[in-house]
């Protein structure tokens, strides 16, 4: 966790690599992903609560000396004031098992025209731009007010790099596939929590190369397992590197590296290399 500041702040551990499978709505079999334009596909993520009922990307920052521990987490929706646009999710999704894991693959159906599921309730706002999503930074920061008294101010609880673009990546067992590395993620309170990801193609209809300039459904999503988050008094530690980590960092991903702690005689609990 990283608390209100920024001058410690540590991702989370490892980082979240999740794999778009894609198979033919006829044959039902994977679609070799050489055969996919991966250009314009981009994986968004949202904070969500330990029972995957409720998102949790806000926290209200209070004006007086508030620990960061105790700040409450809030979803986008409780906090919107005024008119604003939302982009729906087109995908209705049931509460996460706790089999979910951040390697499970995600699987879409594979059409010349994605089609959009009925829609849920508006959770956030997104301002669409090359190469991902940027979340409207007029929905980020919103003033409580109880009493005609402003209680303190809503600030992101994920920070970070909150989109991804897809790389063709081979795996740990030179499996090549589409995958997308969240590496640049943060949480400032501490708890346990789960990560929604949610898959969008911001590619035009029929046009390779060109950006979508309207709204783009979302044609999958999936939970990650719950994680902890510890202040910085309880942190237990830096997790070892795991094999697919080092695997992508080999292939050029920049994902932090833990060294090893015989190479320098130490513990290693602070050594990395991009």
């Amino acid at each position: 966790m990283c608390g209100f500041g920024d001058k410690d702040r540590r991702p989370i551990t490892p980082p979240p690599c999740v794999r778009l499978v894609i198979t033919d709505l006829a044959t039902g079999k994977e679609i070799d992903c050489n055969d996919i334009d991966h250009s314009m596909f981009v994986l968004n993520v949202d904070l969500w609560n330990e029972d995957g009922t409720r998102e949790v990307n806000l926290v209200r920052s209070s004006t007086s000396s508030q620990s960061v521990s105790s700040a409450a987490p809030y979803p986008y929706a409780s906090i919107t004031l005024g008119e604003s646009s939302h982009s729906t999710y087109g995908q209705n999704v049931p509460p996460p098992s706790r089999e979910a894991a951040y390697g499970l693959s995600q699987t879409a159906n594979y059409t010349p025209e994605y089609q959009t599921q009925p829609p849920q309730p508006p959770q956030s706002t997104y301002t669409q731009a090359f190469g991902g999503y940027m979340q409207d930074p007029n929905s980020l920061t919103k003033m409580a007010v109880v009493g005609g008294q402003p209680q303190g101010m809503f600030t992101r609880n994920l920070i970070g790099s909150l989109a991804a673009s897809a790389f063709r990546l081979t795996d740990t067992t030179d499996h090549l596939g589409i995958w997308f590395v969240l590496q640049d993620l943060s949480v400032r309170t501490e708890g346990p929590f789960r990560l929604r990801f949610s898959f969008v193609n911001v590619g035009a209809h029929g046009g390779a190369g060109k950006v979508n300039t309207g709204r783009a459904p979302i044609l999958a999503s999936c939970f990650s397992e719950v994680f902890n988050v510890y202040s910085a008094k309880k942190f237990p530690g830096v997790c070892e590197s795991t094999p697919l980590s080092k695997t992508f960092a080999a292939q050029g991903i920049k994902i932090p590296i833990r060294k090893d702690a015989n190479l320098k005689g130490g513990d290693g609990e602070d050594d990395y290399v991009d």
